[in-house]
């Protein structure tokens, strides 16, 4: 199985993040031949993409993210992830055009509170992603 072009470049990092996931429980390490005799498995592109982030000084800084590519062809049913899913039973957005929206919250309540901190509290959701399943069974 081979990887997204960007793990050639990135190789070290793809290493040092999957170790940490394995040490955090959300993966385990399977050899190939094994990995495919497990029923209805499907097997991703792995890939790392260069994003900014910001530190905690509020400064932007470069990140890098591991991805898995869910829009390449599956090796046993031939067809994507992404492909496989059906739109119409996915819930409705609820939370488009959040930053805005967020905004003008904050706008109103400086109004409504000159004097008082305004404290947000950013939530990092991509960890509770980890557990879904690939298919649409």
């Amino acid at each position: 199985m081979r990887n997204h072009n960007s793990v050639s470049h990135h190789g070290d990092h793809l290493s040092k993040a999957l170790q940490k996931e394995i040490k955090k429980g959300w993966g385990i390490i399977i050899q190939e031949e094994n990995a495919t005799l497990i029923p209805g498995l499907e097997i991703s592109l792995m890939g790392v993409t260069e994003r900014l982030g910001i530190a905690e000084t509020g400064e932007y800084v470069p990140k890098k993210r591991i991805t898995h590519n869910l829009s390449w062809p599956g090796i046993f049913l031939k067809e994507s992830v992404n492909s496989r899913m059906l739109r119409s039973r996915f819930e409705p957005i609820m939370f488009g055009n959040c930053l805005s929206r967020l905004l003008h919250y904050i706008v109103h309540l400086r109004k409504r509170h000159p004097n008082k901190r305004i404290l947000i509290r950013k939530e990092d959701l991509k960890s509770a992603y980890r557990q879904i399943p690939l298919t649409s069974k």
